[in-house]
């Protein structure tokens, strides 16, 4: 009896090593290609802003990715959109990943919408100063609805070094100094809430259709906490509703004025957003 169960096991394990070499191995998912660069990056400036821009895949299909800052925004914001984009923001979330070290780890929420001809945008930002590692980025993944979609983007050190120097040069041309910005002990604080600052009834009825729109400011506070320069961005790009967000704000806001490093009120700056709601 114990010679017949040996055997059996053994006939039991030669059977199994068998139908390990019979079975076919499972194919491995197949791995797309990232996106290569058209072009290297092409930059724009105005008073106001920085802007670095690059294209990626085909000519007659192109995915277009920009990186912008702003003075009223302290932050890099990040826009990609094309064709190729439309099925990844389609349903559910869209997420952002730079490889192999992510510097978009702590951005902010990921903003996603259609755009004419089946295209889409996905937006993000993330703060000047959580990129330290950004001269280590080769690829960036958008993913979405099941899809991945990556772009071979390369060391990102190079085109935002070159937005930090853009911007520090807009600020000059505003008359402020960046170094000494850079250098305060203390930045300016508001003495009442930001929130209180604008309220539904200042909202013109005529922007109400739009919903809800942000606009991005940025104030020079004087050494006495008053506001003196106004710059400001929206979602629409309309500069009357700019005009307005400014006068509005440089007339109720007023400030602790920022300290610099001898201990004196000094020049300072101060970025918030307002969100207008419509109904």
């Amino acid at each position: 009896m114990e010679k017949w169960a040996r055997s059996s096991i053994r006939r039991l394990i030669y059977a199994l090593m068998a139908l390990v070499f019979l079975v076919p191995p499972v194919a491995a998912k197949k791995q797309e290609a990232p996106l290569l660069a058209q072009s290297g990056w092409i930059y724009f400036t105005d008073r106001q802003a920085c802007l670095a821009r690059r294209t990626f895949g085909s000519a007659k299909e192109p995915i277009t990715l920009q990186f912008i800052t702003d003075l009223a925004q302290n932050f890099y914001g990040l826009r990609i959109g094309g064709k190729a984009i439309g099925p990844l923001v389609r349903f559910g979330k869209t997420a952002l990943a730079t490889q192999p070290t992510d510097v978009l780890s702590k951005a902010g929420s990921v903003s996603r919408f259609l755009i004419e001809g089946n295209g889409g945008v996905v937006m993000t930002d993330f703060g000047r100063s959580e990129a330290a590692e950004k001269a280590t980025t080769q690829t960036l993944a958008i993913m979405g609805d099941g899809h991945t979609l990556t772009l071979a983007i390369g060391p990102l050190d190079e085109p935002l070094e070159r937005l930090r120097g853009c911007y520090e040069g807009i600020l000059r041309g505003w008359g402020l100094d960046p170094v000494a910005l850079r250098m305060l002990r203390h930045s300016s604080t508001p003495i009442s809430s930001p929130g209180s600052w604008v309220t539904d009834g200042d909202f013109p009825v005529a922007y109400r259709k739009y919903g809800s729109i942000k606009v991005y400011f940025m104030l020079v506070i004087d050494p006495a906490g008053v506001p003196t320069a106004c710059h400001a961005r929206n979602d629409l790009n309309d500069a009357d509703l700019e005009a307005l967000s400014c006068k509005l704000v440089m007339a109720r806001a007023r400030f602790t004025p920022g300290i610099d490093r001898y201990g004196n009120p000094a020049v300072s700056t101060y970025t918030n957003q307002i969100r207008w709601l419509g109904y």
